[in-house]
C-alpha cells in the first residue's frame, strides 16, 4: 500500500508548522499545480495586540528554472518578519541569518550581504520550522 505522501494529490501539498518556543505562530500551505505554478497560504495561529488575527496572506509564482515556493514567500510576513526570494541585497547587521557573497581578502570581509531565503530567515532567528507534509 502507497503512503498519502506517494500519491499524486500528496505530492502536490506541503504543510509546514511554525513555533517559537511553546506558541503556534502560523501554518504555511504551499500547493504545487500540474502548470508548475506554487500557491501559498500563510495562516497566523496569533493574536496581534488588538486581539484580532491577521488576514490570511496569499501569493502565487510560476515560471520554469527557479525556486518558485520562495519567490512566492517572498513579501510575505510571519509574526511580523518579511519573509525573502533569494539574492534580495541587505545591509551588514540589518538582521540575524545573512549570507556573505564575493568574499574581499583585502577587507577580510564579504562584499555583499543578503537575507536568507523562504523560510529559512525564520530558522536563523530562532523560530522552528517543521515540515509537516
Amino acid at each position: 500500500m502507497r503512503q498519502v505522501r506517494e500519491t499524486k494529490a500528496g505530492k502536490s501539498i506541503s504543510a509546514w508548522i511554525i513555533t517559537r518556543g511553546q506558541r503556534h505562530v502560523a501554518t504555511v500551505q504551499a500547493y504545487y499545480g500540474d502548470s508548475g505554478r506554487v500557491q501559498v497560504d500563510v495562516w497566523h495561529a496569533s493574536r496581534m495586540t488588538d486581539g484580532t488575527f491577521p488576514e490570511l496572506q496569499q501569493r502565487s509564482a510560476s515560471g520554469y528554472g527557479y525556486d518558485k515556493l520562495t519567490a512566492a514567500l517572498s513579501g510575505l510576513t510571519i509574526d511580523g518578519i518579511r519573509l525573502h526570494d533569494h539574492a534580495e541585497p541587505a545591509e551588514k547587521g540589518s538582521c540575524e541569518g545573512l549570507r556573505g557573497a564575493n568574499w574581499d581578502a583585502a577587507k577580510k570581509d564579504y562584499g555583499n550581504y543578503f537575507y536568507a531565503p523562504g523560510l529559512e530567515i525564520l530558522t536563523a532567528l530562532g523560530y522552528t520550522v517543521i515540515q509537516a507534509i
